[in-house]
């Protein structure tokens, strides 16, 4: 879909569900909005689907994750950000707070500016970290998440999944394709194989709520910045997401389950 339509910058939402979207965005933005169902359940799954079997040398790459990288570092099994484009930007170093442990809108929106500037005859990929956790609102808070499926992609740093983790994932994925997301979940409960998401603990910690309203400010806070890019850089811009967040919906959180919610994406081509 994405080589498919025509854009001069993309922003990349990082797990922003249509519906929470659709919502919100025209505080900020005007223009077409579409739901689109996305590559991928997850930005691990979307990136490959996406951009796994060329090279896109007509594309710069703004990240906000470790996982699309310039270093060469295979974060996912099979691919390498840094063959599929033709620059990639690494914010998630340079760009990285400490104290909150994420990227800033801000200094997304900065960099991709720059960006803009320096390949003026390239077409741009900014990808956000937000509305994705860690919630600004809330700041940081290790000590509830220390044990979960969390591993915050800190500056400097990429990991292995360890072979318990492929083990877990491999058994999930086989399980939600015959009993289907929810009952995998209680199921590996049951077996003590799940460990429980950021958001899930956040919901038990502080209430389902909280919970919302932290993620809402966190894409309100992406908006805003996406808002003054857009009316910075020439050319059309396009907001979309990787894939979706789940904040409850039958008894699941995060994303990466094979929930048909998941892939409910927005694709707003922003009027100026």
């Amino acid at each position: 879909m994405i080589h498919e339509r025509d854009w001069d910058c993309l922003v990349i939402l990082d797990a922003c569900p249509y519906d929470y979207f659709e919502k919100v965005y025209e505080d900020y933005s005007d223009g077409k909005l579409q739901k689109v169902i996305s590559a991928g359940y997850s930005t691990l799954g979307w990136l490959k689907e996406t951009f796994g079997d060329s090279k896109h040398s007509g594309i710069i790459y703004v990240s906000g994750t470790a996982y699309v990288n310039s270093r060469g570092l295979e974060v996912i099994e099979g691919f390498i950000g840094v063959n599929h484009f033709y620059k990639v930007i690494d914010v998630w170093d340079h760009g990285w707070s400490e104290e909150l442990e994420t990227v800033l809108p801000e200094r997304m929106s900065k960099a991709t500016r720059l960006a803009r500037a320096k390949y003026p005859s390239k077409r741009l990929i900014s990808h956000f970290n937000q509305p994705h956790y860690p919630h600004l609102s809330i700041g940081s808070i290790r000590e509830i998440t220390e044990n979960s499926a969390f591993i915050p992609a800190k500056k400097g740093i990429v990991w292995e999944r360890s072979l318990v983790d492929k083990v877990r994932g491999f058994a999930g994925t086989a399980s939600e394709e015959i009993l289907g997301a929810a009952l995998t979940c209680r199921v590996r409960d049951i077996l003590n194989l799940r460990r429980s998401k950021p958001c899930e603990l956040i919901a038990r910690e502080y209430g389902d709520r909280t919970l919302y309203e932290a993620y809402e400010n966190n894409l309100r806070a992406a908006l805003a910045e996406v808002k003054k890019l857009a009316e910075r850089l020439p050319g059309k811009t396009v907001v979309t997401s990787d894939h979706g967040e789940l904040l409850g919906e039958d008894g699941l959180y995060g994303h990466g389950w094979r929930h048909p919610l998941l892939r409910e994406v927005p694709w707003l081509e922003v009027e100026k």
